[in-house]
């Protein structure tokens, strides 16, 4: 039975699966201090996910997790089913200081926090009356 369902499953040229390019879920909070980014990501580890900050642009790019025994990442492990490689880039509305930013893995959600630099944070300038 476990060959016939390995027989099934396997590619019939056994060339790997494609590796597809895919422009993940984004969403993005402003709060008077930082930015918070959300971007799905499913299917990738801590290790294969590339952040930067280059001025006010956020690069996020990923690559499937590669399986212990799996040589290519873009592959699953029937070798039917593709896997994405993530890219999206976002431009941020104010400066922002890149050496604040932090950002967590976790079940396929990637959180970016990112300080607004002083010059773009909002500061509340009291009024006195003479």
């Amino acid at each position: 039975m476990t060959e016939l369902l390995k027989e099934q499953t396997s590619r019939r040229d056994h060339s790997p699966a494609p590796l597809w390019r895919a422009t993940p879920e984004l969403d993005a909070y402003e709060s008077g201090s930082e930015y918070l980014i959300v971007v799905d990501v499913p299917g990738v580890s801590a290790e294969s996910v590339d952040v930067r900050v280059i001025g006010k642009k956020l690069s996020v790019r990923a690559r499937p997790a590669v399986s212990p025994g799996q040589s290519d990442p873009g592959q699953n492990d029937s070798g039917h089913i593709p896997r994405f490689a993530f890219e999206r880039h976002l431009e941020l509305p104010a400066a922002v200081d890149s050496e604040s930013a932090v950002a967590e893995l976790h079940d396929g959600v990637l959180e970016i926090r990112i300080q607004k630099s002083a010059s773009a944070r909002q500061i509340k300038i009291p009024v006195t009356a003479h």
